[in-house]
């Protein structure tokens, strides 16, 4: 039996203006409210803001200096949720090309960073200008065609990019054996969810049927369970956070660090500051190692 919520208009009539979005998702528009597209999708948006906001607050209790990279890696998190609920909320084709340029944006300083961690100034500003051009030929064929399998193809190649060339920085950079396997168990971890993540979106375009079928079986709210599209905004913003993280361990400041043996996974995710520094010993006195 459906659970019928009283005080929002509910059904497929919608309070504003026509949809002008090229792509629609398995989630029945303006079905639980008039008054927003898709309610699921603008409301798991939201997990990208919240993880990107976190991590901006995080950088705040910093003994070391947080390096621009990582700045602009969270806060582009944070501009992907907020355009992604934007155009889940309203359908307009505008804010579907938010939506995707946004994600563009944020694989684009991952791949950067991750490329250039050893490289010197002449480097990082040449492979800039490579990636802006790249992007730039990606968001205008996106554009002229309104086709997306091309934003798809280079999105999807710079997030392969950065996930192995993450585990190759671990190995060659982390110091510590305990703390590089920690990190690396979590890096495969993240790229488990980002692949879960991206299964979940197939079903979601390609058994759409039968999962709204299964949806108007069993109601609301057990039905939200299964808005797929939804589960993938909540993975994808943690298998990315989970990276941009990754990221932050391998800054010089943090790479000798080494993990006490009570140091569980929430005190890895919650950032290199919360890891005990490495200790060494001289003349019978403890130095920690910056």
């Amino acid at each position: 039996m459906s659970v019928h919520i009283i005080f929002f208009p509910r059904g497929s009539r919608q309070c504003g203006a026509p949809q002008t979005s090229k792509m629609n998702f398995c989630e029945e528009d303006y079905h639980f409210t008039g008054y927003v597209g898709e309610f699921i999708n603008t409301l798991t948006s939201l997990s990208y803001v919240f993880l990107g906001c976190y991590a901006l607050y995080r950088q705040r209790s910093r003994e070391n200096e947080t390096q621009l990279t990582h700045y602009l890696s969270y806060i582009s998190l944070v501009i992907v949720g907020i355009g992604s609920a934007a155009y889940h909320a309203t359908l307009k084709y505008p804010l579907q090309l938010v939506d995707d340029l946004s994600m563009l944006l944020g694989a684009g300083i991952m791949f950067h960073h991750v490329l250039t961690i050893n490289r010197g100034t002449g480097d990082q500003i040449r492979l800039f200008l490579l990636i802006t051009i790249v992007l730039s030929l990606a968001v205008w064929a996106h554009i002229k065609t309104g086709d997306s399998a091309l934003h798809q193809i280079v999105f999807g190649s710079m997030v392969v990019t950065v996930g192995f060339r993450t585990f190759k920085l671990l190995k060659a950079m982390i110091s510590s054996r305990n703390m590089r396997s920690k990190l690396r168990r979590l890096a495969t971890r993240g790229y488990l969810i980002l692949i879960v993540a991206y299964g979940l979106w197939l079903i979601d375009v390609f058994a759409c049927q039968h999962l709204r079928a299964l949806r108007h079986a069993i109601g609301i709210p057990l039905a939200w369970l299964f808005e797929l599209h939804g589960w993938w905004h909540i993975l994808t913003a943690t298998g990315v956070y989970i990276y941009m993280l990754l990221g932050e361990y391998l800054q010089p400041a943090y790479r000798d660090q080494e993990s006490g043996g009570n140091d569980g996974w929430i005190s890895i995710l919650k950032g290199p500051s919360n890891v005990k520094p490495k200790e060494s010993r001289t003349n019978g006195c403890i130095k920690k190692l910056s």
